[in-house]
């Protein structure tokens, strides 16, 4: 079973100050400076990993992902799921300056076109997983039935691959403060009151989640 994910709402307590505000500071000037490089050398092995030793001067665990959106690039600064940093994100996104060409978002978005993901050999269909949402307050336990063998359905790269789905599905924020645990089985387990995948946010949509998002 995947470790649970947030049973206890984080103590959330504001990171402003002159250490974040240095750090921020810090990390948004080099981006700022750097973002045509940014964007013309999107796919710079190089160039990544220095945006990534950046941004993890601020805290260690952050991670980000960036696309291009129509004319925009839309930079996200992820905590990878872990609650304790989501004020962390926030305060770092709210300190980040205007930088054309760019936007910048706290948490990996919700991308209404997602229907498959690939991640480290284990290719997953959104077509191919049901789940069953067992009620816990304010969040949900999951478990999602996978189409395939057991050994395939409860592999680890199959878990993680199921985990960056949903992400994209309902987005980090919905997946990491109204999921509380999440596991997997093949679909021959599934239960009569499963559900599609692509289903999830209409029944996410009804928890409040554990976590008060900073506005």
């Amino acid at each position: 079973m995947r470790e649970p994910i947030g049973q206890q709402e984080p103590k959330v307590t504001s990171s402003s100050g002159a250490l974040i505000q240095a750090k921020a500071d810090r990390f948004w000037n080099w981006f700022s400076k750097n973002a045509r490089d940014l964007a013309a050398q999107a796919g710079s092995p190089s160039l990544q990993a220095e945006l990534t030793n950046r941004l993890q001067a601020v805290s260690e665990n952050l991670v980000w992902q960036a696309e291009k959106v129509g004319t925009i690039w839309q930079f996200e600064v992820s905590a990878d799921g872990d609650l304790a940093l989501f004020p962390v994100v926030e305060e770092l996104v709210s300190l980040a300056p205007e930088i054309p060409g760019w936007k910048i978002l706290a948490f990996r978005q919700r991308d209404p076109n997602v229907r498959s993901i690939s991640f480290q050999g284990a290719s997953l269909s959104a077509e191919n997983v049901r789940f069953s949402a067992v009620d816990f307050g304010d969040q949900v336990d999951l478990i999602l039935f996978i189409r395939g063998d057991a050994a395939t359905a409860q592999s680890e790269r199959t878990r993680s691959a199921a985990i960056l789905l949903i992400d994209g599905l309902v987005g980090e924020f919905e997946a990491a403060t109204k999921i509380r645990c999440l596991d997997t089985a093949p679909s021959a387990h599934s239960t009569s009151d499963s559900l599609p995948l692509l289903e999830l946010g209409r029944v996410l949509s009804t928890k409040r989640g554990i976590y008060k998002r900073n506005r």
